[in-house]
Order: structure tokens, then C-alpha cells, then sequence
């Protein structure tokens, strides 16, 4: 296991295309149609997010949703849907968010991706269009700073901007973590796996939408 410093990978920078392949809303994976793209309207600007939806709710990270005052979520359909309830997690990069009219998802995996095992990294790079790609788990590295989980599971691909919250989904179609910050010495991605994220839903605690 080796160290890592980790910074949140996503919300709003501008957008420069990578060599990953940008694909419509919907494609041949059926867990592609559970991922969605957040907007997060604050006091005075707007950033955009990824999240997952698993038993009718989003699964995203905490600094997406921090200090918004509305939240906007767009699923594969083209849809928009207003976030009535928010629920953060104050120990961990976490947050579940309620909104009408959301399907069910994608079921939670009940183990972590081992290292080398390959997942399917789906969000939405500079929050803009869906895109979906391969990934190998690398390694495992701990967590430095109060909102990483105590080991992340890092990615070999690098992340940018909009793709915090994006699914890690295996080969089962599962979720098998979250997405939520990227590894300074590398750029590559680091995840919340699924056994620290069904821990972190036990922490959640209601949170209210900013006043401005």
C-alpha cells in the first residue's frame, strides 16, 4: 500500500478533451443509464458534478454539493430533476441526494475491486457530455486528509474537472466505488470503494440547501 495526496478531481473548470471516448447518453452498458450529471447552482456561480443512482437516490460526493442553494440533476433521458433532500456524510467525500421520478440504479457491490481488476469509469469530464472508459485499480493508498476514506482505491487513468461522483461499475455491472478525488504525484483517479461507501451511508445526516 503506498501513500497518496488527494485532491477533489471535479467541479467546474474548464474543459479540455482527452483521449477518452465521449459516448451518447446511453450505450450497450445497462449501468450507463443509472449515471448522471450534476449541476449545483450556489450564491453567485455554478459547477457541475457526476453521481450515481443506487435504490432510487444519487450517490455523489460532499465538496460537489457543498453550498448549494439548488441542485439539478440530469439523467440519461435528458430529463432534468430538482433535488428535494440532500444528506452528507461529515467524516467521508459522501452524499446522497433525493428527487422524484429517479429508477432504481445500480446495486452496490458488497466487496472492494482488487487491485488489477478492470472497472468502467462512467461520468461526465468537465461536466459536460457522458463518457464511459476502461480502468485498471492500481493500487491501494491511504488517506491523508479527515475526508478520505482510511484506504482509496487508485485508478490508473487520469481525472479532471465534472468527474467527481462518476461510477466505478464491474464486471458484474455493480457499483464498485465512487470517484472522488485524483492523486497528485499521478493525476489518476481515487475512489471510495463499495464496502466504505455502505459504511459512509450509515453516517449520512440531513443537510440544508445555502441561503444566499
Amino acid at each position: 500500500m503506498s501513500g497518496a495526496v488527494a485532491r477533489p478531481a471535479a467541479t467546474g473548470a474548464s474543459f479540455t478533451s482527452g483521449d477518452w471516448t465521449t459516448v451518447g447518453w446511453v450505450t450497450g452498458a445497462a449501468s450507463d443509464r443509472s449515471v448522471v450529471r450534476i449541476t449545483a447552482r450556489r450564491c453567485g456561480d455554478e459547477i457541475r458534478g457526476s453521481g450515481v443512482i443506487v435504490d432510487g437516490r444519487v450517490l455523489t460526493n460532499r465538496h460537489v454539493v457543498e453550498g448549494a442553494r439548488a441542485l439539478v440533476l440530469t439523467t440519461s433521458d435528458g430529463e432534468a430533476h430538482d433535488v428535494t433532500n440532500i444528506e452528507t456524510s461529515g467524516g467521508l467525500d459522501l452524499a446522497r441526494l433525493k428527487a422524484p421520478g429517479l429508477t432504481d440504479g445500480v446495486a452496490l457491490a458488497t466487496s472492494a475491486p482488487p487491485v488489477d481488476s478492470t472497472v468502467r469509469l462512467a461520468g461526465f469530464p468537465g461536466g459536460r457530455e457522458f463518457a464511459a472508459r476502461e480502468a485498471t485499480v492500481v493500487d491501494l493508498v491511504r488517506g491523508v486528509v479527515p475526508v478520505d476514506p482510511p484506504v482509496a482505491t487508485h485508478l490508473d487513468v487520469t481525472v479532471v474537472p465534472g468527474e467527481s461522483g462518476s461510477a466505478l461499475i464491474d464486471s458484474d455491472g455493480l457499483l464498485a466505488g465512487l470517484l472522488y478525488a485524483k492523486a497528485t504525484a499521478d493525476g489518476g483517479g481515487l475512489a471510495i470503494d463499495a464496502v466504505r461507501v455502505r459504511l459512509g451511508l450509515a453516517t449520512l445526516e440531513p443537510k440544508s440547501f445555502a441561503s444566499c
